[in-house]
């Protein structure tokens, strides 16, 4: 349901005055809305993820893919079960040691990752399935005030590490090649530089809206997808459970 829901919102022309308004958040009315869908959203992690999207909110869905499985050392993992096996993938982060990070992402190291992000969320085949998608709604007309914003490298950098973050999850696949040359047209911020930007004083970066408490959506996002997991797991062991009387 919240998958179809967030469809309609970003694909819908009915919708477009509505998508105006949680883009920017700058009114208290379209804060109460972006929370208001935010816990409904939050259901199914990769909406949450658009939806974040949607309102350039972009470190929260940073903060969001990291708890996905995260690895202590700042990397993603993934995990999916194929038949009665559990397949995982770990990937180190950029930077890490011994693994030099790419020239796009040398000016995103200043943001640090701490061990205490790691999350405790699965991720299965189901889900993959639909960070798929959304890289494909990521192309569509609906985002393309996001892909420009990949211009503005020094000012978006969440933006960055969360599409970087997408693609380390996603398998080699037609997303993971369509997000990868995405990401591989972000320009190097040097070479963005002139005489005017280096004299200008610094922009600061979009501030979040003081009125959203991001922490505690971010805990009551963790909150409800426990309870997720903990009723597929419930599932999967009666599952189990009639298998073997069958078998027996």
């Amino acid at each position: 349901m919240v998958h179809t829901l967030n469809t309609i919102l970003l694909t819908s022309s009915e919708l477009f005055p509505l998508r105006n308004q949680l883009k920017d958040l700058k009114t208290l009315e379209s804060q109460n809305l972006f929370c208001c869908l935010y816990r409904s959203w939050c259901h199914n992690p990769v909406t949450t993820v658009s939806l974040c999207f949607l309102t350039q909110n972009y470190r929260h869905a940073y903060d969001l893919i990291q708890k996905l499985y995260p690895s202590p050392q700042g990397g993603v993992c993934w995990q999916s079960t194929v038949g009665s096996s559990r397949v995982s993938c770990s990937l180190a982060a950029p930077g890490a040691p011994d693994q030099p990070s790419p020239p796009r992402l040398q000016a995103l190291t200043s943001v640090s990752q701490s061990p205490e992000d790691s999350g405790d969320l699965e991720v299965t085949v189901d889900f993959l399935t639909e960070v798929d998608k959304l890289v494909q709604l990521i192309e569509c007309p609906i985002f393309t005030y996001l892909r420009l914003q990949l211009l503005d490298v020094k000012n978006n950098p969440y933006l960055i590490k969360a599409l970087y973050g997408l693609l380390m999850l996603l398998p080699q696949s037609s997303a993971f090649q369509l997000l990868s040359h995405r990401l591989q047209c972000v320009p190097n911020p040097e070479l963005l530089q002139t005489t005017d930007s280096l004299e200008a004083a610094p922009r600061p970066q979009r501030t979040d809206a003081p009125s959203i408490d991001h922490a505690e959506l971010l805990q009551h996002f963790e909150k409800v997808q426990r309870k997720h997991l903990e009723v597929r797991h419930q599932r999967s062991g009666r599952g189990d459970h009639l298998d073997r009387r069958v078998v027996l």
